[in-house]
């Protein structure tokens, strides 16, 4: 499909080619809480606000790198990117060094402070 054909991009989105919309992919937090599910989406919110997330970025390739405070003496660390589906919501895959390893409460929570530090979208 082409960029200019998907629900809410522009001319300026086409332009650029697919592969530069889907590394600028706007997430929300109800894009977290269908790819972690609810129970994983709390505890990594209630890590967010507890100021356990230690560094989020999002590189020029798309990908949300994070480190997140856990049980473990040393932070865990994420790797994060984001897609657009068919059905117009951002599909989300997260990895993470932690044991439970995808899309776990640590993803959850460097998501949401992702989230509060990325302008929104016009």
């Amino acid at each position: 499909m082409r960029a200019a054909a998907r629900a809410g991009w522009t001319w300026w989105d086409a332009a650029r080619g697919d592969d530069a919309m889907e590394r600028m992919t706007p997430i929300t937090r109800a894009d977290v809480v269908a790819a972690i599910g609810h129970s994983s989406f709390r505890n990594g919110e209630d890590l967010a606000m507890a100021g356990q997330v230690m560094d989020v970025h999002r590189a020029p390739d798309g990908v949300i790198t994070g480190k997140v405070r856990g049980t473990a003496q040393t932070p865990y660390r994420q790797a994060i990117s984001a897609r657009p589906r068919p059905d117009g919501k951002t599909g989300i895959t997260g990895t993470c060094s932690c044991p439970v390893g995808f899309n776990c409460k640590h993803v959850a929570a460097a998501l949401l402070a992702h989230v509060r530090q990325e302008p929104p979208t016009p």
